[in-house]
């Protein structure tokens, strides 16, 4: 399935190669985080937008969320990352839809 995602020809179809896409630029916005008291973890989640190279005038909207632990040196390692497409409600059209991303 992580194949599928970052390379396509895996499992799912609708998966052509996220990684294998050329970007030009990338912008964050965080929306929220936690930072528990001990200081060992942190969660953070927001919205990036990715522009692809060969359309740059569109960027495509993602939502992320990524989870930290802070290790025995001190630094912070991601442990959990998620990334996905906003939620759109189906519609006839979608049949025709050919959105790559």
């Amino acid at each position: 399935e992580f194949e599928s995602h970052y390379i396509g020809g895996g499992v799912f179809s609708e998966d052509r190669g996220f990684a294998c896409r050329p970007w030009c630029q990338i912008r964050f916005e965080v929306t929220g985080s936690y930072i528990p008291d001990d200081g060992r973890t942190a969660t953070v989640s927001g919205i990036y937008w990715l522009t692809p190279v060969d359309k740059p005038d569109t960027e495509i909207k993602a939502e992320f969320s990524k989870q930290f632990l802070r290790d025995a040196r001190g630094d912070l390692k991601i442990v959990s990352h998620h990334s996905s497409l906003p939620y759109r409600r189906p519609t006839d059209e979608d049949d025709d839809d050919d959105e790559e991303t």
